[in-house]
């Protein structure tokens, strides 16, 4: 199955994880607040996000939390402000009692921080002041207060508070959080430059500052993953989460992960386990807002998610459930390649040679430029004596990629059964190359 349908995490890995990596930063350029970066978590229990004796019902309600919040986040990501001051008001308004102080705090510093990026000052001043009532210690929130109050052409107040945020700079506590948000700046630039080792050493400082975080153990996981050492990638998944155990990006990853070391009925597991918890939390609308806000490498869509499961149901040999996966992938996307795709190798092994072409011909009208649907169409075509047809097949597939040794092997076959020997022995040449080559 290859990689998950979201293996670039950088930056969009830090974009989903920021409720465990939050705060503010100042432009001092612009004099503007900016965007949210730091350290803390939003809706941790305690010092751990998921503490054993939390209820069953504590913890979906947590997870519905977390969703919310990332919608208000995006909506603000994008601009769209009075939208994200609805739903942090909404998570605010119905915020639970054991809810801890600076967690309730920077609920307020966010919906502040929307309301000072949409002009309305005095609102934003207010609620960044009721924020650092519940949590002093919050150095970005002051800092977005303090320009708030130079936009209002109040001086005064606004140098008491960066009096406040320079003494705290000093605080080796704070200049701590900076070297941990170092590292993560740091990964996710090696990342983005392919150098997974790298971002290993990254990780594995991070997780000794950061234990109950689940986002060094995904930066692990996922360095591990592009260096194919599926057993590690394994061990930082399953770390990741036990802090998080509903996470369907670790999920997704640690499916995959079991799909390659060939534990195809934990990877099904796991793949069921991410359908599920995206048909409970995710409406039309908040699949659109999850694509903005995170892009396709983080967040497929569930037709994408069924196709991949129906992948697993083939290598596991459970053809109806693969066909139910694909029809439901197909309904919810009809424009879904790779669902017809597995489809079409799962009509194949049932010798259903019309409906395989069928899904293969409606693929390549979506797609005339899928060597691979081309070259498989190929295959079905010769193994049912249609060698002419399979020619021309194969010979587009060719057009299109002339690295792939087994175009030719299929040509030449193609070649040899319509008596074309010189043609077939110039096929066999070329993968022979090829295959040398590799």
């Amino acid at each position: 199955m290859g990689k998950p349908l979201f293996p670039k995490l950088f930056p969009a890995m830090i974009a989903a994880l920021s409720p465990f990596l939050i705060g503010f930063a100042v432009d001092a350029k612009n004099a503007v607040p900016v965007k949210p970066i730091g350290h803390k978590s939003v809706f941790k229990h305690g010092g751990h996000p998921w503490k054993a004796e939390m209820t069953e019902a504590e913890k979906d309600l947590l997870a519905a939390r977390w969703r919310k919040w990332e919608a208000g986040n995006n909506r603000l990501q994008c601009g769209d402000y009075s939208e994200s001051i609805k739903i942090f008001t909404n998570l605010i308004n119905t915020a639970p009692k054991k809810t801890q102080k600076e967690h309730l705090g920077f609920l307020y510093a966010q919906r502040g921080y929307a309301r000072m990026l949409s002009g309305e000052f005095k609102p934003g001043i207010a609620d960044a002041t009721k924020a650092l009532e519940l949590d002093p210690n919050s150095i970005w929130t002051r800092k977005n207060r303090a320009l708030a109050y130079r936009k209002l052409g109040l001086y005064a107040q606004a140098n008491a508070d960066l009096q406040v945020v320079r003494a705290m700079e000093n605080d080796p506590k704070q200049q701590r959080q900076r070297e941990i948000w170092g590292h993560y700046k740091d990964a996710m630039e090696l990342r983005n430059q392919d150098r997974p080792e790298e971002v290993i050493k990254h990780a594995q400082q991070l997780i000794k500052d950061q234990p109950h975080n689940t986002a060094p153990y995904f930066m692990l996981g996922d360095a591990y993953f592009e260096l194919g050492k599926f057993p590690e990638a394994l061990a930082a998944f399953n770390k990741s989460l036990a802090i998080v155990p509903q996470d369907p990006y670790a999920l997704n990853y640690r499916g995959t992960a079991y799909a390659q070391l060939g534990q195809v009925d934990k990877a099904i597991a796991d793949y069921t386990k991410v359908i599920e918890i995206r048909k409970r939390a995710s409406s039309k609308k908040w699949d659109e807002i999850v694509s903005r806000y995170a892009g396709k490498f983080i967040a497929p869509s569930l037709s994408e998610l069924f196709a991949l499961r129906a992948e697993l149901y083939v290598k596991n040999g459970d053809r109806d459930k693969a066909l139910a996966d694909c029809a439901e992938a197909i309904k919810l996307n009809p424009s879904d390649d790779r669902a017809r795709f597995v489809r079409a190798t799962v009509y194949r092994q049932f010798k259903q040679t019309g409906k395989a072409l069928n899904d293969l011909d409606d693929l390549l009208k979506l797609n005339p430029k899928d060597e691979k649907a081309l070259q498989y169409k190929a295959e079905i075509l010769l193994d049912n004596g249609k060698h002419k047809e399979a020619i021309v097949a194969i010979t587009k597939a060719i057009e299109l990629d002339d690295t792939d040794w087994h175009s030719f092997e299929i040509r030449a076959q193609c070649h040899q059964s319509v008596g074309n020997g010189k043609l077939a022995a110039q096929d066999i040449h070329q993968l022979n190359l090829l295959r040398n080559k590799h």
